[in-house]
């Protein structure tokens, strides 16, 4: 998985949805390949809430993380139906377009 754009993850540079699986396909993490984290802050205009907004920290475009697919077959064609699509951990995030993903194959 490459992140084509910076993602959000509740473990830091790790995908808070590893262990729950992806789009009903288990994966196990082999490696990351991970730069440091960028700051994302900005100012919050919602009534009632007004002002700046907590700095978070956002794992960068290009990451590239492996991942030994376990299961059913089946699950390589998931994953390339998943082209695209965010995997930041909240769906909040990922609605903002934060950390979508393009899938491969390595060996």
């Amino acid at each position: 998985m490459v992140l084509a754009t910076p993602a959000l993850f509740d473990g830091g540079w790790r995908p808070g949805w590893i262990d729950r699986g992806w789009r009903g396909v288990r994966l196990t993490l082999i490696g990351a390949c991970v730069d440091r984290w960028r700051p994302i802050s900005g100012w919050s205009l919602e009534r009632g809430m007004q002002g700046p907004k907590p700095a978070r920290r956002l794992v960068p475009a290009g990451s590239v993380y492996f991942f030994r697919l376990e299961g059913a077959d089946g699950s390589a064609g998931a994953l390339a139906d998943a082209w695209l699509e965010a995997v930041s951990d909240k769906p909040e995030d990922q609605r903002d377009g934060f950390g979508l993903a393009l899938w491969g194959i390595w060996s």
